[in-house]
């Protein structure tokens, strides 16, 4: 870059900066450090509770949030009024939250529990599951019970209502009453819609649907066009065709708009994809699948054959249908019938049928990593899943797109909270509106209160997989960690291991499983050596296992077999001057490593009495420590089981 272009660039960058002081101040703060006003969401004031929690929000043109807690701080109500006045609420029953005192979802620990038919007191209900990843972000919502949703279109006057709910351009068909075009036959009418490939019946009924990846779509009609050739007519149709021809009521219903038919017709629809010719009229059974910004993605069509040619002798239907439509993303998929023959030519079209079988994706959501979505698709008249962002929950009432996260609110969008840490003291090189220091891959904050840690790693090495399980959690007192703990589970080819460590104040406790080793320890800083529990049982006999009691001073080996199989005590003793050795349990000889008879001297006697002296000492030393462990041991699967419920509440 030029000096020229630089310093240019330098201008610029100051005019931008001397601009931004001309603007009005955008966010406003109390003397606690929460903030009162945002300018860019139109709010005017933010008040706090005693608990420094948002109990109520106002906007500049009137619209409020109000939200009610216990005691404790665990929300009970929010309630949304908007600019007209409307009153929305939901209220929190622990994991079950209603939607205007009807209930909306229940909560369980994989997922949740929603109505099929939200709304209608008689609905049944269906079972959601989540799946997240290693931040407790719900990425994918799925359903229990996908469902089939299928739709036809008889034609028939007693079905008109139902049908038009369901179908587009019902009101644009041309309908004939007859029976030998007529499918349905259901005894009352014999309607099917007429296309003849002039200015009004070119494009005739469609069904537009809202599609999920896991959808498979699938359409049929059943088809019949008259001779060209009137020559060929036979029986009733010439006094049919002259029926229709004069418009004969009862006989030709024209919709409200069938005028209309072809200028309503989607702008651009009928070109996205060429049209092959078979030889019979150029009638098809078309469908069009979209994105969510409706960008045309594929499509396909089926034309009708020959061998549904009408000329009075009441030839079967012939069955156009599709093959399965696949729905690889979410978007819209749009199905009609047209008829875009050159040259007019009357075509039949009755029993119209679109079957959407749902795949169990109901929801998908992705982020940036401080939590702002994007991607976001859900299923048309599902309950729309909130709890987002490492599991919180979005406030998108009055567009305020704020998560809760119990203790304070977090605006996603900056990347920070709108209060400051109550354990700010903890950091003092970080902003106390910081979220998780800026490494929001790393940590998770499972109440708004303080950090941890959790991770889920995935690797292959030298040609080999290997999976890993990465989890662990910190508790941060005045700076210092206080308690923390790891779990990592990898397996492998021919192996498999899983670790558990977890460090409580000064005393660290370790689990590890080796194939088919365990070992167990437990150390403290102030101690040397490491307290230890081996169990082997891969390196013995078939019928022996042993168990290893290790310190620093001594092993302890003590070796386990069936019907009085080699069941003994072998003694190691490090730091003092006597050789290993080993007690048979079954005849009571003491060996030494060489197998020869230990000679009970009185120096041997004396470094024996030393040395279980050495052992009994050591193991009352260790005694607090061990009770130290159980404390952790039962800290660990406190916080394993807090972390779960945790990540599932609403605070």
């Amino acid at each position: 870059m030029s000096n020229q272009t630089h310093s240019i660039v330098k201008i610029v960058a100051y005019l931008l900066l001397a601009s931004q002081s001309l603007l009005a101040q955008e966010y406003s703060y109390d003397v606690s450090g929460n903030l009162t006003s945002d300018v860019n969401k139109g709010i005017s004031l933010i008040h706090y509770n005693h608990l420094d929690l948002v109990d109520t929000i106002v906007y500049t043109d009137g619209r409020k949030m109000i939200y009610t807690y216990t005691g404790t701080g665990q929300k009970l109500r929010e309630q949304t009024i908007l600019a007209n006045g409307t009153v929305q609420q939901n209220d929190y029953d622990g994991h079950i939250l209603f939607r205007n005192d009807t209930l909306r979802e229940l909560q369980h620990n994989d997922g949740r529990v929603v109505p099929v038919n939200p709304g209608n007191s008689n609905t049944t209900f269906e079972y959601h599951y989540q799946l997240t990843d290693h931040l407790g972000n719900v990425r994918t919502v799925l359903t229990a019970n996908p469902g089939i949703d299928s739709s036809k279109a008889t034609l028939e006057t007693v079905n008109v209502l139902g049908e038009q709910n369901k179908f587009l351009r019902y009101s644009n068909a041309r309908r004939i009453n007859a029976t030998l075009f007529d499918h349905t036959r259901n005894g009352t009418s014999a309607y099917a819609e007429r296309l003849n490939g002039t200015a009004n019946e070119k494009y005739g009924l469609a069904r537009s649907l809202s599609v999920m990846p896991g959808d498979l779509i699938r359409t049929e009609v059943y088809a019949k066009y008259v001779d060209p050739n009137s020559s060929n007519w036979q029986s009733v149709l010439p006094a049919l065709m002259a029926q229709i021809a004069a418009n004969t009521a009862g006989v030709v219903v024209d919709g409200a708009n069938y005028v209309n038919s072809t200028t309503s017709f989607p702008a651009g629809f009928g070109s996205l994809q060429s049209k092959t010719d078979n030889g019979a009229p150029k009638a098809y059974l078309n469908w069009l699948v979209f994105d969510r910004n409706f960008v045309f993605q594929t499509g396909g069509f089926k034309q009708i054959t020959t061998v549904c040619k009408e000329s009075g002798t009441n030839v079967s239907h012939e069955l156009v249908s599709s093959p399965d439509i696949p729905i690889t993303r979410e978007g819209y998929v749009y199905i009609y019938l047209s008829n875009e023959n050159t040259t007019p030519v009357e075509v039949y079209f009755d029993d119209f049928k679109v079957t959407q079988t749902k795949g169990p994706i109901v929801q998908q959501t992705d982020y940036d990593p401080l939590g702002l979505t994007f991607n976001e698709s859900s299923r048309e008249n599902s309950v729309p899943n909130n709890f987002l962002y490492n599991g919180k929950e979005l406030q998108k009432d009055n567009d305020l797109n704020w998560y809760d996260f119990g203790a304070r609110m977090y605006d996603a969008a900056l990347g920070r909270w709108h209060a400051v840490d109550s354990k700010s003291e903890n950091y003092p090189d970080w902003s106390p509106y910081t979220f998780v220091v800026n490494d929001p891959l790393k940590y998770i904050d499972p109440d708004g209160n303080d950090k941890y840690e959790a991770g889920i790693d995935f690797r292959i090495l030298n040609g080999k997989w290997s999976i890993g399980l990465r989890f662990s959690e910190s508790e941060i007192d005045k700076g210092k960690t206080t308690s923390s703990y790891d779990l990592t589970m990898s397996v492998g080819e021919g192996a498999s291991r899983l670790n558990l460590s977890s460090t409580y104040a000064d005393t660290k406790t370790s689990i590890n499983i080796s194939g088919e080793n365990l070992t167990f320890g437990v150390s403290n800083k102030d101690v040397k050596g490491e307290l230890g529990l081996q169990m082997n049982w891969k390196d013995l006999d078939p019928d022996v296992k042993s168990v290893t009691l290790g310190d620093k001073d001594f092993d302890i080996t003590m070796g386990i077999g069936r019907d009085g199989k080699k069941s003994n005590i072998e003694v190691t003793l490090k730091s003092l001057p006597v050789k290993p050795f080993t007690f048979d349990v079954i005849d009571g000889r003491l060996t030494k490593q060489d197998g020869k008879a230990l000679t009970l001297s009185p120096d041997n006697i004396i470094n024996l009495s030393d040395a279980f002296t050495s052992i009994n000492s050591v193991i009352k030393r260790r005694e607090d420590e061990l009770n130290k462990l159980m404390e952790q041991l039962k800290r660990i699967g406190d916080l394993l089981n807090n972390h779960r419920t945790t990540s599932k509440s609403d605070k």
